[in-house]
């Protein structure tokens, strides 16, 4: 006696496929948006620590020179080798792989306009060695540090990728009020611990 074999009929199977199809395209782009998400996060994070560390680092070897405005001769950061000495010291212990100079040589940062419509002061740029740009401003010991944690990669916009902080190396503050009042990108991720900002 022959058993009955148990088919689906093709109208079933694209039935199937066209839910699966409708969930994955309700679901898949939350999950990439959280990974992202958590992949900046984690990135705004190490950025961080190794500016700080970087800080910390130089003023551990060089001392009060460390905290010295006065400005030395060297090409290499491409402000006709203007820049304070503060910079030099933080950048012997920040790995970078590109000095982009004041804007006068492209690459560093993607969106230039940005940064000169929104940050005040001499910013000298960076490419650091994992690929982000990175901006610090070359006029005292106290300003802005600004930072896109995926280089010239998009969507290249403030405190989705591009973030800022301000700091005072003589009272070894670095964005603290930023982080206690979490009242921008960076803040919110330091003091939270996610994007949750970019929902409201």
């Amino acid at each position: 006696m022959k058993k009955k074999l148990c088919a689906f009929t093709l109208a079933e199977v694209l039935i199937t496929l066209g839910i699966i199809g409708v969930v994955a395209a309700m679901t898949i782009p939350t999950l990439m948006q959280k990974t992202n998400r958590s992949e900046t996060v984690a990135a705004v994070k190490k950025f961080y620590a190794n500016f700080t560390n970087a800080v910390k680092l130089a003023e551990a070897e060089h001392g009060n020179k460390f905290f010295d405005t006065k400005y030395e001769y060297n090409n290499e950061y491409g402000l006709n080798g203007e820049y304070s000495i503060y910079i030099k010291y933080i950048m012997d212990n920040l790995k970078y792989i590109k000095a982009c100079g004041n804007y006068d040589t492209p690459g560093c940062f993607a969106d230039y306009d940005m940064l000169d419509e929104n940050y005040s002061g001499d910013l000298v740029l960076f490419t650091l060695a994992d690929g982000m740009s990175f901006a610090i401003e070359n006029d005292n010991w106290t300003g802005t540090v600004v930072f896109d944690v995926n280089g010239v990669k998009g969507p290249n916009k403030e405190n989705e990728d591009i973030f800022s902080f301000d700091y005072n190396l003589r009272d070894s503050k670095f964005g603290t009020e930023e982080i206690n009042s979490g009242n921008n990108g960076f803040g919110w991720i330091m003091k939270y611990g996610n994007m949750d900002y970019l929902d409201n």
